[in-house]
């Protein structure tokens, strides 16, 4: 099931090229890291992303991410929604 953090909407470029981009927002940001500790959660997104490359689904999607004042968010882009919902 999706929740309210995990979005996923159509992106259409061209009626032969339709992606559909899926993002994931965690509710941690710089501003949640512990003091002398600062700099955590964008190490774990780097993490997250990298050890993504090697599970079986994200072998062939690049996962990309960034990580704000409030939230991380990560995003990729599939073919077809059965590979969206999959993703997730």
């Amino acid at each position: 099931m999706i929740d309210e953090h995990l979005i996923l909407y159509e992106e259409c470029r061209s009626e032969v090229n339709k992606e559909f981009v899926c993002q994931c927002i965690v509710n941690t940001g710089s501003n949640n890291d512990s003091i002398g500790k600062n700099g955590i959660s964008h190490v774990i997104e780097h993490f997250l992303i990298n050890y993504s490359k090697r599970t079986s689904f994200f072998r062939d999607v690049k996962i990309h991410g960034f990580t704000g004042f409030y939230y991380t968010n990560y995003y990729w882009y599939v073919d077809n929604v059965k590979e969206a919902l999959e993703s997730f």
